[in-house]
C-alpha cells in the first residue's frame, strides 16, 4: 500500500512532478476497466442499429491493446491514440518532428504499446513510418508484430548486416520495423556509435516519421544516449504505478542531458474519478478542427 500511495494518480499530478504537458491519456484496457470500448453515435431512430453493430464489434474486440489502432480502428482506444497523434503534431513545427524517441521512467509502463499504436495512427494519415526497436536489453516490438528477431539493429551495428535486410514491412500499409536483433553485450556502446547516428540521418530521408523504442530512462543510460540523437522524446507513465519520485528523477535527467521533450502519455488512468479526460479531449478536438 505504501508503494501505491506514492504513485501518481492523475494528469494534474504528472504535470506537477514533471512540468511537462500531457499529450494523451489511455484508460485501462480490459473487460472491467469501466471504460466504454466503442463510441455510440446517431439519433434515437438508429439506436437499435447502433446497438447491434456495437454488440458485433465488442464480440470481435482484440484481447490486448498492443495493435488496437490497426485491429480495431473504430474503437474508443484507437481514438485515444489519434488524439495523441494530433497533440504531438501540434506540439511544434513538423520539420522538427521527424525522429521521436518513446521511453518511460521504469519498466512496465506501456512505452512499446504506445509506439506501436502511435505508429499505426500516423500511417492512417498516409504517412510512411518506421519503428526502430532500440531496446537492446528487453526488446518487444518483434513480439508485438509477430516477427522473428534473428537479425536486426544489433546485426547492422555490430556485424554489418546489409541495410536492405534491416528494414522489414510490418502489419499496416506504409509501416516498417527495424527489430532489435540479438541482445548484445554492449548496448550503450552500439547505440552511441557513429554508425547509429549515420543510420538515423540516412533514414530521415526515407520516412515521414521514425519512432524509436528505448529502455526505461532511469534503469540504464541507453535512452539518454539515443535522446541526444533524436528531435525529441515522449515520456510514457502509468497511473497508480509510476512513483512520484521516479518522475522527479526523470525530469532531472532530462534537464541534465538537455533532452528535448514533447510531453507525457498517461496509461491506465481511472477516468471515472477524474474530469481531466473530457477536458483534454475537447481541447485537442477544438484545435484539430479549428484549422
Amino acid at each position: 500500500m505504501e508503494y501505491l500511495d506514492n504513485t501518481v494518480k492523475s494528469a494534474e499530478e504528472v504535470g506537477r512532478y514533471t512540468s511537462l504537458p500531457t499529450l494523451g491519456v489511455v484508460p485501462a484496457f480490459g473487460n472491467h476497466s469501466g471504460y466504454r470500448y466503442y463510441y455510440s453515435y446517431g439519433s434515437d431512430k438508429n439506436v437499435g442499429k447502433n446497438k447491434k453493430k456495437q454488440k458485433k464489434e465488442e464480440h470481435e474486440k482484440p484481447e490486448n491493446i498492443e495493435l488496437i489502432a490497426h485491429l480495431s480502428p473504430e474503437s474508443a482506444f484507437s481514438e485515444n491514440y489519434r488524439s495523441l497523434r494530433t497533440a504531438l503534431l501540434l506540439s511544434g513545427p513538423q520539420s522538427n518532428l521527424k525522429t521521436i524517441m518513446v521511453t518511460s521512467p521504469l519498466p512496465g509502463e506501456g512505452k512499446s504499446t504506445t509506439i506501436s499504436n502511435l505508429a499505426i495512427s500516423f500511417t492512417q494519415m498516409g504517412k510512411k513510418v518506421l519503428i526502430i526497436d532500440a531496446d537492446l536489453r528487453k526488446p518487444k516490438q518483434h513480439q508485438i508484430f509477430k516477427m522473428k528477431n534473428h537479425e536486426g539493429l544489433t546485426s547492422y551495428l555490430a556485424m554489418d548486416l546489409p541495410l536492405e535486410k534491416l528494414i522489414k514491412s510490418a502489419i499496416a500499409p506504409s509501416l516498417y520495423l527495424i527489430n532489435s536483433g540479438p541482445i548484445p553485450p554492449n548496448p550503450a556502446e552500439l547505440l552511441g556509435s557513429d554508425k547509429m547516428a549515420r543510420l538515423l540521418s540516412s533514414l530521415k530521408n526515407q520516412f515521414d516519421f521514425i519512432l524509436i523504442d528505448t529502455p526505461p530512462i532511469l534503469t540504464v543510460t541507453d535512452a539518454q544516449i539515443v535522446g541526444k540523437l533524436v528531435d525529441g522524446l515522449v515520456l510514457v507513465v502509468r497511473a497508480e504505478k509510476t512513483p512520484r519520485n521516479a518522475l522527479v528523477q526523470t525530469r532531472e535527467l532530462i534537464d541534465l542531458f538537455k533532452l528535448r521533450t514533447f510531453g507525457v502519455v498517461i496509461n491506465g488512468l481511472n477516468i471515472d474519478s477524474h474530469d481531466y479526460y473530457s477536458r483534454h479531449y475537447y481541447h485537442h478536438y477544438y484545435k484539430e478542427y479549428r484549422g
